[in-house]
């Protein structure tokens, strides 16, 4: 995002656009040959100890599915899911319509290259800072009031957009506020699910981006060929997005439920943990004075035969 979009521009005046996604595929076809060289962390070596160990259990695809289902009836989840499709959404048609619109407005294609430089830049911050401040905020209410804060981006940003100046503040800002959303996806996962069910919490999000990007361009250039204003594809993107918006509140709200009663929980198991200990305590206590030793073990043995019943 920094520097991208320059050399990309570039690339495309050299070699036109076929020898630039040559060059581009011949790039990011280093990422396999780097991933196979990391190294498997302690967590994944454990991991592999234990099915060797357990080499009976095996994970089936009927228990995959049934896990899916177990997760697509979580409502709060569901909410997130939303909320990241509809944020998704949005990033589909900024990324595919922003260079367009600017060049409309004025601007060169070398004005509208640097856009997602400014983007990538204010991103990066955001990443950062969010990171930072996560553990110490209401997660859910940041996520949703980022979304909020894009919706209302995007919704203004046809009546601003006339001068470069403009266009960089909005792809400045854009990335300030989206770029917080991709570093609160695990977090947020974290707290609507069960760390066993992580693994398929994040493919189903997952599922959700590239639903968006599959779905929302293809309605978005139908719009535009058909109205012939670029402009409708921001109100569109700041739609889902205020739709979204609303979607991570409600998610919200079932976190501070689920928060709660595991509260509950754990107040009611440390509650008998102490009962039981204090009890031990008293039944320590009397066999120690020696009162009555035989009575008062007959009438433990009672007690406990009663509560065994």
């Amino acid at each position: 995002m920094f520097i991208g979009p320059l050399i990309i521009h570039s690339v495309i005046e050299k070699y036109l656009v076929h020898g630039m996604f040559l060059l581009m595929g011949a790039v990011l076809f280093n990422v396999t040959a780097l991933a196979m060289l990391i190294r498997p962390s302690p967590f994944s070596k454990r991991k592999e100890t234990s099915k060797e160990t357990e080499s009976k259990e095996r994970v089936t695809v009927t228990d995959t599915l049934a896990d899916i289902l177990h997760i697509m009836r979580n409502f709060g989840f569901m909410c997130y899911f939303f909320s990241m499709y509809a944020w998704s959404a949005a990033e589909s048609v900024v990324m595919i319509f922003l260079p367009m619109y600017a060049e409309e407005q004025g601007s060169t294609k070398i004005q509208a290259a640097t856009l997602f430089t400014g983007y990538g830049i204010c991103s990066l911050i955001s990443r950062l800072v969010i990171g930072l401040i996560a553990g110490h905020v209401n997660k859910s209410l940041l996520h949703a009031s980022l979304l909020g804060l894009t919706a209302m981006l995007h919704l203004s940003f046809p009546s601003y957009s006339s001068e470069w100046t403009n266009q960089m503040m909005y792809s400045a800002a854009l990335g300030l506020y989206t770029g917080g959303a991709t570093t609160l996806l695990s977090p947020l996962t974290v707290e609507f699910l069960e760390l066993k069910y992580l693994p398929q919490g994040f493919g189903i999000l997952a599922m959700a981006s590239g639903l968006a990007y599959l779905t929302v361009p293809v309605v978005s250039s139908e719009i535009v060929s058909r109205t012939g204003c670029l402009s409708y594809v921001f109100y569109l993107a700041g739609g889902m997005v205020f739709l979204g918006c609303i979607a991570a509140l409600i998610g919200g709200v079932f976190i501070e439920r689920r928060a709660a009663d595991d509260h509950t929980m754990l107040e009611v198991e440390l509650n008998d943990k102490v009962s039981h200990i204090e009890q031990l305590e008293r039944e320590d206590l009397i066999l120690k004075n020696g009162k009555d030793n035989e009575t008062v073990l007959t009438g433990l043995i009672k007690n406990r035969e009663s509560d065994v019943t």
